[in-house]
C-alpha cells in the first residue's frame, strides 16, 4: 500500500484525457492509458467542481460489446479517487447530454460530507494495513 496525500483537484490541461491523468493519477486506475485502451475509452471531458472537491469526466466509449455503437457516460471523483455514482448502464447519445447528467447529479452532493467520510474510511484503511504489518514483523 502507498501512502498518498490527496490534494484538492486542479485544472493542469486543456486536454481532457491529460488533465484527468494528471488529476487522478495515484488515486485511480480509471484513466491510465492501458485501461483506456481495454475499454477503448476515451475522455471528451475533464474538469474539477466544488472548488477542487470532486472531479468530473465524460468518456466515449463502445456499450455493450466492443463493436458497439459509441456512447457517453460521465463519473465523478471524491479527493481520495473513488467514483461516487456507480451507475454503468446508463448511456447518454451526445457529451452533452452526458454533462448535463453529469451537472445535475453534482449539483445535490455535500462534497464536504462526502471528502471527510472518504478520507476517514482511507484513514482506518491505512491503519488496519500498518497493524498487519506491525503484527508481522513481531
Amino acid at each position: 500500500m502507498t501512502m498518498h496525500f490527496f490534494g484538492l483537484y486542479r485544472d493542469e490541461s486543456y486536454n481532457a484525457k491529460y488533465n484527468a491523468q494528471r488529476n487522478l493519477s495515484t488515486r485511480t486506475h480509471y484513466v491510465d492509458n492501458d485501461t483506456l485502451k481495454y475499454f477503448k475509452a476515451r475522455i471528451t471531458y475533464a474538469k474539477h467542481t466544488h472548488d477542487g472537491r470532486l472531479f468530473c469526466i465524460v468518456e466515449s466509449l463502445p456499450i455493450g460489446a466492443p463493436d458497439a455503437p459509441r456512447g457517453f457516460r460521465f463519473k465523478v471523483f471524491d479527493l481520495v479517487g473513488n467514483v461516487l455514482n456507480h451507475d454503468n448502464d446508463t448511456a447518454y447519445k451526445t457529451s452533452a447530454q452526458a454533462l448535463q447528467a453529469m451537472r445535475e447529479f453534482v449539483d445535490g452532493l455535500d462534497s464536504v460530507a462526502l471528502n471527510v467520510d472518504a478520507l476517514h474510511q482511507h484513514w482506518k484503511s491505512i491503519q488496519a494495513h500498518c497493524e498487519q504489518i506491525t503484527q508481522a514483523l513481531a
